[in-house]
């Protein structure tokens, strides 16, 4: 899958359990814009994948069949 800039899809996310340290899978949707993926969440102190990523960044996100390695980090508002 050639991904475009502005694709919004749905995707696997995985992150490493905060208290497990095994890999945790979720599906979301998410935005590839400039090179990056973005998720988003109303709030981010309930939702395990979230606080996993808080507290290990390098997760995987899986798209069409691809797999990469990213960096996760918070995005402010602005």
């Amino acid at each position: 899958m050639k991904l475009k800039n502005e694709s919004v899809f749905v995707g696997v996310l995985t992150t490493i359990g905060r208290r497990t340290g095994l890999p945790r899978s979720v599906e979301l949707r998410m935005v590839y814009l400039d090179g990056k993926f973005y998720a988003s969440s109303a709030s981010i102190q309930t939702k395990h994948w979230c606080r996993n990523l808080i507290k290990n960044p390098s997760v995987k996100v899986k798209a069409g069949g691809e797999s990469f390695a990213c960096e996760a980090r918070q995005v402010a508002e602005d």
